[in-house]
């Protein structure tokens, strides 16, 4: 258990040594109860008690209470506190480093997953750091005391103790194995849930739209039902191991008495021997109980703690430098290729230069990988083969938060916190001053429509920016790529789907934000790409055509063909 423990929290394990010493400590302590109770009993047999061993006892359990009292108290606060620092730096941990995948082991887990892992796996696991280890520490060791004290008393009556606990060893392997089985099972069934709530709640306005409200509700029930089920189908298939281990542990009074009368009615060992033995059996039988409650408790956490290991051990984006001095920002793709999964290539031998202080367009039809570009540009998938260059240095070679740096993006879909208008624009932003942000906001064309919210930029934003227009969004979006002032620009078309309007303010903000940066922008709208210096035209992963507008109108293929379309459409009456 503890080597299991220390893989996941490595040296802040240390921080654990203390309260469980005291544990162990107390256990000892504990034993003295039994020791006044045996003395007491072979007084009240003997008719050797009387007011000065009554006061002795006394002072004895006085003492021996006080220091348990102190004892617990430390290491059951010791326990919790520096088991909630561990679990906080744990979770803190794997955040961290599920920040540092790539993008593909999201895509291959779901939220459901993800979030269990964070939120239930790590809280059984805090459980039984702060709740269970101490308590199973001390039961461990204290039944050990015991066990070696009954075997230097007296051999058989001791033995006879062992082999009822060496009887109720193999239920802990079936314990083990039925927990571990459906244990995993409850576990699939719990990311499920989580699942099916995120699917609900993320879809009741197109549930609600669409009347499926009631049927959508049954998908999230069926997985409450499932869990119900995978929940009492675990304590019921431990149940009877439980029971039988429980019957096993009380038969080791009823042998200490048999055996003991035996014993002693044949003069092999007298009457000290034979209560001292009835009064281990007593204590023994109920600290072996609780060893099996803790027990199952572990069992969750071994389940939980490989949950996170999982996590834990999944290998990080790898790089050579913290950070780089560009020599420039020019983008370079030399027959780069790429697959989400070994029989999915998307990406296919594909190579072209983006000039820094350029504009290059991606158009082509869904599925032709220009968002998968973006996406290796970042460094949020890695490259399958080939080389991406930035400054003819291969992006794999940079700490992929630095690489971020340089790199502002803005999509259609922009995501704002539940948090002010202005901690969404400065993100986080060090040194930066108000004056400052609203000289951004007025270059993004966001600062008239930010003065008429309730409170200006100290107006709270809902989660996802539920209570902001698409373009208001944008605006804020945009605003924040102007503050970061990043040396390269990703625009997925942040105008495609907002009207006349917006998309005449959002594109003279735009037009701010990319002057004399290295963009690449994925045009739906081939209008608005006219003036790029550069178009790649995509489909199915290859390059079809290259170069500017005239050059590609000239040569009658894919894209003068949608050119001509969108010309066209515009035409159109209805």
């Amino acid at each position: 258990m503890f080597g299991l423990i220390r893989k996941i929290i490595k040296d802040d394990i240390k921080k654990l040594y203390l309260p469980i010493t005291l544990m162990i400590l107390d256990s000892f302590f504990a034993a003295t109860f039994f020791g006044v109770l045996y003395l007491l009993i072979i007084d009240l047999i003997n008719q050797t008690f009387d007011n000065n061993k009554l006061k002795l006892y006394s002072i004895v359990l006085f003492i021996a209470f006080s220091l348990r009292v102190v004892i617990v108290i430390s290491s059951y606060t010791l326990n919790h506190l520096r088991g909630a620092d561990i679990i906080a730096n744990l979770r803190i941990n794997v955040s961290e480093h599920l920040r540092t995948l790539n993008l593909g082991y999201f895509n291959k887990n779901t939220l459901g997953n993800l979030i269990s892992c964070i939120t239930t796996d790590i809280a059984n696991f805090e459980r039984v750091i702060t709740h269970s280890l101490g308590d199973l520490t001390k039961s461990i060791f204290l039944s050990s005391y015991i066990i070696i004290i009954s075997l230097f008393l007296d051999l058989k009556m001791g033995f006879s103790i062992v082999i009822m606990i060496a009887l109720s060893i193999p239920l802990f392997y079936y314990m083990k194995k039925y927990a571990t089985k459906f244990g995993l099972r409850k576990n699939i069934i719990v990311n499920e849930v989580i699942s099916r709530i995120m699917e609900y709640i993320d879809g009741i306005k197109v549930f609600r739209s669409h009347n499926q409200t009631g049927k959508k509700f049954k998908r999230l029930l069926d997985s409450f039902n499932n869990f119900k089920k995978e929940s009492i189908m675990l304590e019921v298939m431990l149940a009877p191991f439980n029971l039988l281990y429980s019957i096993i542990i009380d038969f080791i009074i009823p042998i200490i008495l048999l055996l003991g009368s035996y014993l002693l009615l044949g003069g092999n060992i007298d009457k000290n021997i034979f209560i001292t033995f009835i009064v281990i059996a007593l204590s023994i039988s109920n600290i072996l109980k609780s060893i099996s409650l803790h027990y199952s408790e572990y069992k969750c956490l071994e389940i939980s703690a490989n949950k996170i290991l999982t996590v834990l051990n999944k290998k990080a984006l790898d790089y050579r430098y913290e950070e780089f001095d560009f020599e420039n920002f020019d983008i370079e793709f030399k027959n780069v290729k790429f697959a989400y999964e070994e029989d999915l290539v998307v990406i296919k031998d594909i190579s072209f230069l983006a000039k820094q202080g350029s504009m290059s367009a991606l158009i082509g039809p869904s599925g032709s990988g220009k968002t998968t570009i973006f996406n290796l540009i970042t460094r949020f998938f890695d490259i399958s083969e080939g080389q991406i260059l930035i400054g003819n240095q291969d992006i794999n070679d940079i700490n992929p938060e630095f690489l971020l740096r340089n790199i502002s993006m803005v999509f259609q879909d922009v995501y704002l916190l539940n948090d002010t208008v202005y901690n969404n624009i400065v993100m986080g932003k060090k040194n930066i001053t108000k004056e400052e942000v609203i000289d951004i906001c007025k270059k993004a064309n966001c600062h008239d429509f930010i003065m008429k919210m309730e409170k200006g930029y100290d107006t709270l934003i809902s989660e996802g920016g539920n209570n902001l227009s698409g373009g208001e969004k944008q605006r804020i979006s945009i605003a924040r790529a102007l503050l970061k002032d990043a040396k390269i620009v990703l625009l997925d078309e942040a105008t495609a789907s907002l009207d006349a309007d917006n998309e005449n303010e959002i594109r003279q903000a735009l037009n701010t934000l990319i002057k004399g940066k290295t963009t690449i922008v994925i045009a739906h709208k081939l209008n608005t790409i006219t003036n790029a210096d550069n178009i790649i035209v995509l489909d199915k992963g290859k390059i079809l055509e290259e170069g500017n507008h005239n050059i590609l109108v000239s040569k009658n293929g894919y894209y003068k063909k949608v050119y001509k379309e969108q010309l066209e459409a515009k035409t159109w009456v209805i």
